[in-house]
């Protein structure tokens, strides 16, 4: 994805994105912003992490702005949902960055450079009341599953969080296609990642398949599971879905396709490290 983040000069954005990646800079316009408040300019892809001509992170943290970020996000302190993870996790880019950074479930108007809001219509009061407090502050604002796949299309207080950020971001490419066309250059794509799993010598003669999702219709978690019944009897594949189950009636449909799907395993909540 080609993107643009503003020059570091005070009161400004800063010099990295919303997960912390290095970006060529911008200038930042001193006119009161339509939209985003900074030119869109076509810029060169950043460096991979592994690539020579990356500069290592200390310099980068070194050579920035330090800003003072807040991270809201409605999953409380302790949840093991996708939103308090993403906000962990950019917590931790950030603060690698030399950026201090709070992570908090509501906005209540404290002093920042800058505010990342993760799910669009949960937080769209913090959204609206940063840009009341402060108007010429950038807001980021992350759009979760839900939003693309049901909120956007129900709730007018979600749209006109995604109308007042100056960012958004989406965690695949495709997603940019659930967006008014009018916002559509205002999004960037951050695609999610882990650490490579190193493989384990010998292991089984199945070929088992891990499905990581807390157990929530929006999520289709049982979609695997139903694949497997297609297969062959000669198939090694085996499906393990790990993740809680949000409600009593989707813990019986994950039980009930254990019972009946052979090649199904639910193994439930786990904590991240067993995950």
């Amino acid at each position: 994805e080609r993107t643009i983040v503003p020059r570091a000069e005070p009161g400004s954005f800063g010099s990295k994105g919303a997960a912390g990646a290095p970006r060529r800079a911008g200038r930042v316009s001193s006119a009161p912003p339509r939209g985003p408040p900074w030119p869109e300019r076509p810029l060169r892809r950043p460096c991979a992490p592994s690539s020579p001509h990356a500069p290592p992170a200390r310099a980068i943290a070194s050579a920035a702005p330090r800003m003072r970020i807040r991270i809201v996000t409605p999953a409380p302190p302790g949840s093991r949902v996708g939103n308090r993870v993403t906000a962990l996790r950019w917590a931790g880019l950030l603060r690698g960055l030399g950026h201090r950074v709070v992570v908090e479930t509501a906005y209540a108007g404290a002093a920042c450079d800058l505010l990342v809001a993760l799910h669009a219509r949960r937080s769209a009061g913090a959204v609206a009341l940063s840009r009341r407090l402060a108007p010429d502050r950038p807001i980021v604002l992350a759009l979760t599953g839900t939003d693309l796949y049901r909120d956007l299309a129900r709730s007018a207080d979600a749209r006109r969080a995604l109308r007042t950020a100056d960012r958004l971001v989406v965690l695949q490419s495709l997603a940019r296609k659930r967006l008014p066309r009018a916002l559509r250059a205002r999004a960037r794509v951050i695609l999610q990642s882990c650490r490579p799993i190193p493989r384990r010598p010998g292991g089984t003669r199945d070929f088992d398949v891990l499905v990581l999702a807390h157990l929530r219709p929006v999520k289709d978690p049982l979609r695997a599971a139903i694949a497997v019944r297609r297969l062959p009897a000669s198939s090694r594949v085996r499906v393990v879905l790990a993740g809680g189950a949000l409600s009593a009636a989707t813990a019986r449909r994950a039980r009930t396709e254990m019972a009946r799907n052979p090649r199904f395993t639910w193994v439930g909540d786990l904590p991240r490290p067993r995950a």
